[in-house]
């Protein structure tokens, strides 16, 4: 593993301890930015662990990694869909003028988060 991939996957780590911690407790919109970004980053190592270019548009994330699940036969359709999810809280909590996120959606990012983490550690190795 290089030093980029472990890089990532560490802030990625980071940032799901503080969505671990938090969710209950902090803005939803915070948890939701915060949980995307764990998410981002733990992507980010996986399409470099199996040699993909990074892209810089996020829904290119998105469809990056969609496309090496097809590829790679991982059949992980729903993990991806967590990123896709993520990415639209992210809209929301960082473009809504309104506090349209709840603790609901919160502890629901958390869950994901956590569920997201595993997944590519699992496929990085």
């Amino acid at each position: 593993m290089t030093d980029e991939i472990t890089q990532h996957l560490n802030r990625a780590r980071k940032l799901l301890a503080v969505v671990e911690a938090r969710a209950e407790v902090e803005l939803a919109e915070v948890v939701a930015h915060t949980a995307y970004y764990s998410r981002h980053h733990a992507a980010v190592a996986v399409l470099l662990a199996h040699g993909v270019a990074i892209p810089k548009p996020h829904s290119g994330l998105v469809a990056r990694l969609g496309q090496l699940d097809r590829d790679k036969g991982w059949q992980a359709k729903a993990e991806v869909a967590l990123l896709t999810r993520a990415l639209e809280r992210r809209l929301i909590a960082d473009y809504e003028a309104t506090d349209t996120l709840t603790v609901d959606h919160a502890r629901s990012a958390r869950k994901d988060a956590t569920a997201y983490a595993s997944f590519c550690e699992r496929v990085i190795r």
